[in-house]
C-alpha cells in the first residue's frame, strides 16, 4: 500500500543550526539587521548543525519521515555567487544521507529569509542581479544534490514580501515598496520547465 502521509519536522539555518559562520558560511541580511535592530541573536538555536545525526535518529525511532531543510545560499555561495565553497556542499551531502540512512525524506527549500549579506546590501531582489544570481544558485543545487527528491525555492515568499518591504518587520525593514514581484519572477525563473 503507497504510503499517503508524510509526518514531518523543520529546519532553517538561522532557525535552528547555531554555527552560522562555519564552513565559509558568510553573513545574511538577519545577522546585520538583528545586531542594528534588536538586542538579540538567532544564537545557540537548537543546533541542529552539529546534532542533525541525533534528531534524524530519533526522527527514525518515533516515526517522522520527513524533514523540510533550507539550504543557506551563504554555505553554498559566500558571496551569493562565484567560487563555490566545497565543504559546504559536503556538508549537505552528509546530512541528506544521513536522512536517507534514517529514512526521513529531505524536502528541500532554497532560501529561508536568507539572501547573503552582500548581496541583500546591494538591493536584495529590488536588483535584477540578485535574481540571476538566485537562479545560478538553484541551479547548482538541482544539479549537484540529485539525492533530493522534492524542492521549494523559497520559504513563506508571501511574508517575505510582506515584512522586508510593506510593513518593514523583515531586513531590510523598508515600507511600502512593492518588490514582490521580482520575488515571482525569481520563481518563474529557477524552477526547471519540465
Amino acid at each position: 500500500m503507497q504510503q499517503l502521509l508524510t509526518l514531518g519536522m523543520n529546519e532553517g539555518q538561522k532557525c535552528c543550526e547555531t554555527e552560522k559562520f562555519v564552513l565559509g558560511t558568510c553573513p545574511v541580511a538577519w545577522d546585520k539587521y538583528l545586531a542594528d535592530n534588536y538586542w538579540y541573536t538567532a544564537e545557540p538555536a537548537s543546533d541542529f548543525y552539529n546534532k542533525y545525526p541525533i534528531d534524524l535518529e530519533l526522527s527514525e525511532k518515533f516515526g517522522v519521515n520527513g524533514i523540510r531543510i533550507s539550504i543557506a545560499w551563504s554555505r553554498i555561495f559566500p558571496t551569493g555567487y562565484g567560487e563555490v565553497n566545497q565543504k559546504g556542499v559536503e556538508f549537505y551531502h552528509n546530512l541528506f544521507k544521513e536522512c536517507h540512512k534514517r529514512h526521513v525524506e529531505p524536502f528541500v527549500t532554497l532560501h529561508h529569509f536568507d539572501t547573503p549579506e552582500t548581496l541583500h546590501s546591494d538591493g536584495d531582489f529590488l536588483n535584477r542581479k540578485t535574481i540571476d544570481y538566485f537562479v545560478d544558485y538553484a541551479k547548482f543545487c538541482f544539479e549537484e544534490f540529485t539525492e533530493v527528491n522534492y524542492w521549494t525555492t523559497f520559504n513563506e515568499i508571501g511574508p517575505i514580501g510582506d515584512g522586508q518591504y510593506l510593513v518593514g518587520k523583515f531586513p531590510p525593514g523598508i515600507k511600502y515598496d512593492f518588490a514582490l514581484r521580482n520575488e515571482f519572477k525569481t520563481c518563474e525563473r529557477a524552477i526547471p520547465s519540465q
